[in-house]
């Protein structure tokens, strides 16, 4: 079921690790959401990026999941379902994920369906699709609230997406061993130096998250991310962004 809640309008100030905060939002988040950073961890840190599902079976439509992506590092020959990813911490075994092309999403995307298997020592998953044509660099997003819509090829464009706006535990008390549904908010509005994000890719070499908080965001404006320099040149990106 979705879940409608008003965002909060604020007046600009300062707060926290955030330069600026003109707007948050009441979100809830699901009881086995885990921080991308961490895939033991209950805690998702503030600043974490995250995203509403809006498809799949794994969560109800409208409840928010940190955003879950990486790059390929290399694709196994044999078998043709195993690759080498920058990071595997924000995944689990039974995520549905796709690949973008490192062009872009209109270069291609692929579904490869869910992942059976991950290795974090060795940053190695294993997916139940043929992984064939994808090269280093691309990326690997979770499906469910990812930013493109695979068999379109193309950004889901408009989409909400927020920063969590304190740490979040999952957990009802401290001592449990499993989560539970709760809420919480995130900032929709803002700015936020690229140093204090709490993502496993830094802004500068995940192209896709400048895309999401200043371009494809239904929210003026969105989140200003903060890079060392101030500019596209910074991000690798083109004047007007990717093509949506």
């Amino acid at each position: 079921m979705p879940y409608d809640i008003e965002p909060t309008l604020t007046q600009d100030r300062w707060q926290g690790v955030f330069q600026r905060i003109t707007a948050t939002l009441s979100v809830m988040v699901p009881g086995d959401a885990r921080s991308p950073i961490d895939h033991d961890e209950y805690i998702i840190p503030a600043t974490t990026p995250m995203a509403p599902v809006y498809t799949g079976t794994d969560h109800d439509h409208g409840l928010w999941m940190p955003i879950r992506r990486t790059r390929v590092y290399t694709v196994a020959t044999s078998p043709v379902t195993e690759m080498v990813v920058d990071d595997a911490e924000p995944f689990a075994v039974g995520d549905t994920v796709h690949a973008i092309d490192v062009a872009g999403p209109n270069t291609g995307c692929t579904d490869l369906g869910a992942i059976t298997d991950i290795d974090y020592d060795t940053n190695t998953i294993t997916v139940t699709n043929d992984a064939t044509g994808l090269n280093v660099d691309d990326w690997i997003e979770v499906t469910e609230n990812g930013c493109v819509v695979v068999a379109d090829d193309e950004f889901r464009h408009p989409a909400m997406v927020g920063m969590l706006q304190v740490a979040h535990d999952v957990r009802a008390t401290a001592s449990a061993t499993s989560g539970t549904l709760m809420d919480t908010h995130v900032v929709i509005r803002g700015a936020i130096r690229e140093s204090d994000l709490s993502f496993n890719v830094d802004a500068t070499n995940d192209e896709l998250l400048i895309a999401q908080f200043m371009e494809l965001s239904p929210n003026a404006d969105g989140i200003n991310i903060i890079t060392a320099q101030h500019g596209d040149e910074s991000v690798q990106v083109p004047d007007e962004g990717y093509e949506s």
